[in-house]
């Protein structure tokens, strides 16, 4: 994984370099990582991924074509760019706060997830 120190002291999650199914995402050098870059896993076969209570961002086409089952955002995540979900055929379940903006498209193409909202 690649990161980008932001202004604030805080990281973004720039580049995904692994091949796990399964991805935890927690702090980066003790600071908190609060933002997934765009495009970060898009074409990547991840089924699953953990991120962290610290997270605010997901960029565009974060996620685009990847292998994602399901996801449960943090009650942190304030805002889901454009097609950040495109494409992915295999997600079947979003979980996010009721709170979170949602980009144009962004579970565009993505025919048979279920959101649910808490």
């Amino acid at each position: 994984m690649e990161f980008t120190l932001n202004p604030d002291n805080t990281y973004t999650l720039t580049k995904y370099t692994g091949t796990e199914a399964n991805v935890i995402v927690n702090s980066f050098e003790g600071k908190p990582v609060t933002a997934l870059g765009d495009g970060v896993f898009a074409n990547r076969a991840i089924t699953s991924i953990t991120l962290p209570d610290t997270l605010e961002t997901i960029g565009h086409y974060a996620f685009y074509q990847s292998g994602l089952v399901s996801i449960i955002l943090p009650n942190s995540v304030e805002f889901v760019g454009k097609k950040a979900f495109y494409n992915c055929i295999q997600l079947e379940s979003v979980t996010l706060p009721t709170r979170v903006f949602l980009a144009n498209d962004a579970l565009h193409s993505c025919a048979k997830v279920k959101v649910k909202l808490y």
